[in-house]
């Protein structure tokens, strides 16, 4: 662990630096991308299971748990629009809608129309919702505060970056092969 994170940090401080380039390889990856590449692989499944864990003690599905999560995290207590939270978890509106309402019927978000714009939908957690997930908040501390342990903000700020960087690289990665 302490060498993957000297690693990270050392790549981090590289790309503040020079901007990434391509590797030199035949294959266009060096080995530590591509083990980068897996170890995000194997955090999205223990992201997904421990997503799994606390959807299930909710009451709901892995992703109307983002969905609730994302509300919580984006609401400033004025509602958050769909296009917002769809944007945030990078899923379709549409999707994002349908399992709203779905939420809502079960009593987990309320759903309104927003006073400035009519074709705005503009979700907030139910009381109900928000008295369940701070019955699970002490032991959601305890896990995220297990997960992140051995690093620093600083460490943690520098990660997040990287990551962030790669996320947007990815991100543009996907429009260039849609276009081919």
């Amino acid at each position: 662990m302490a060498r993957e994170i000297k690693s990270v940090k050392r790549r981090a401080k590289q790309s503040k630096i020079n901007p990434p380039q391509p590797s030199a390889t035949a294959s266009g990856i060096d080995e530590s991308s591509r083990e980068l590449v897996w170890d995000i692989f194997a955090i999205s499944s223990h992201l997904a299971e421990v997503r799994r864990v606390w959807a299930t003690t909710l009451g709901v599905s892995g992703p109307q748990w983002l969905i609730l999560m994302a509300v919580d995290y984006l609401d400033e207590r004025n509602g958050v629009s769909v296009g917002t939270v769809s944007a945030k978890l990078h899923v379709n509106q549409t999707f994002v809608v349908a399992q709203s309402k779905a939420l809502e019927a079960e009593g987990y978000l309320t759903r309104r129309n927003s006073e400035k714009d009519a074709r705005v939908v503009l979700m907030s957690l139910t009381d109900q919702t928000r008295r369940k997930l701070a019955a699970i908040a002490p032991r959601r501390r305890e896990v995220n505060d297990f997960i992140f342990s051995q690093l620093d903000s600083a460490t943690m700020k520098k990660v997040s970056q990287a990551i962030s960087l790669i996320r947007t690289q990815l991100e543009r990665a996907v429009i260039l092969l849609a276009k081919k």
